[in-house]
């Protein structure tokens, strides 16, 4: 018989230690759910606020993180160079384009990926119904030899904005992490609020206990915001987009100057056949 109690007693301790941790579980959700409601309602005794200086802090990670994301809205354009080639056009990928100068790339046309390059196919076709020996063939060939330079130059361009600017991830990964920190830090806060409540409501004997997981809660909460603060500071004083920036800006101008480059090569001889057409012109008026 005392077997028997002693078993009895062993099975409604194990219940006890397995219940107590949920039941504990249960009412601290219901603390939180509470807590939240009674602040949307506006009906919450007491909600601890954040430092002015987070919030503040809070606020330039919103506008920074909107501005990345609006500037990277448009610049991924160039990561597909046929933003501005004619819709009916149909080309080979990048990949098939040689390095030298040549139009043939292994038995295979070049391929037309830009405006310019479709522009410089257009001038071949005219330069080969015309021939070269037609004054008119002769500059549409030079024309096509020009644009297909500049394409493949604006190619390089787009390519280069892609990989240095939109393809990196580090700055949207800290405003993802810090995204993540400012919503524990909040999670915390209605931890903590609620066990301030649970404090002034607690029985005279439990007061003890709540104090404690209240001082906890506290530490925790403390600590998460400061953590959540040096993940925002490290984000706004980040130069990354001022180096996106100086990526862009470095890569467009190198691309503008090896296209005026190469038409203030081109415009010389385009004058030349000019000149010589308007005096053959001239004497047979």
């Amino acid at each position: 018989m005392e077997h028997q109690n002693t078993s009895s007693t062993n099975l409604l301790d194990s219940l006890s230690a397995n219940i107590n941790p949920i039941t504990n579980k249960l009412t601290n959700t219901f603390g939180l759910a509470r807590q939240y409601a009674q602040e949307r309602l506006g009906t919450a005794e007491e909600v601890t606020l954040l430092p002015e200086t987070y919030c503040h802090l809070e606020k330039r990670v919103d506008n920074l993180a909107q501005a990345q994301a609006s500037f990277l809205k448009v610049s991924r354009i160039f990561n597909d160079s046929t933003y501005d080639r004619p819709m009916p056009i149909i080309s080979a990928p990048w990949e098939d384009m040689d390095d030298d100068d040549d139009d043939e790339h292994d038995g295979k046309k070049r391929p037309i990926i830009t405006l310019l390059h479709a522009l410089a196919h257009s001038a071949e076709q005219g330069s080969e119904a015309l021939g070269v020996d037609d004054p008119l063939g002769a500059a549409l060939f030079r024309t096509a030899e020009t644009f297909n330079k500049m394409g493949d130059a604006r190619v390089v361009m787009d390519r280069t904005i892609a990989a240095r600017v939109n393809n990196n991830t580090h700055l949207a990964s800290a405003i993802k992490e810090a995204s993540r920190a400012r919503r524990h830090v909040q999670s915390l806060r209605l931890a903590l609020d609620a066990l301030k409540h649970k404090y002034r409501t607690a029985r005279p004997d439990r007061r003890d206990s709540v104090r404690m997981e209240l001082q906890m809660a506290e530490e925790q909460y403390a600590e998460a915001v400061q953590n959540s603060f040096d993940r925002m500071q490290q984000i706004v004083t980040d130069s990354e987009p001022f180096q996106h920036l100086v990526d862009l800006v470095v890569a467009q101008a190198v691309y503008y100057k090896e296209a005026y480059e190469l038409s203030t090569q081109l415009l010389p001889q385009l004058d030349e056949i000019l000149v010589v057409q308007e005096s053959l012109h001239r004497h047979r008026q």
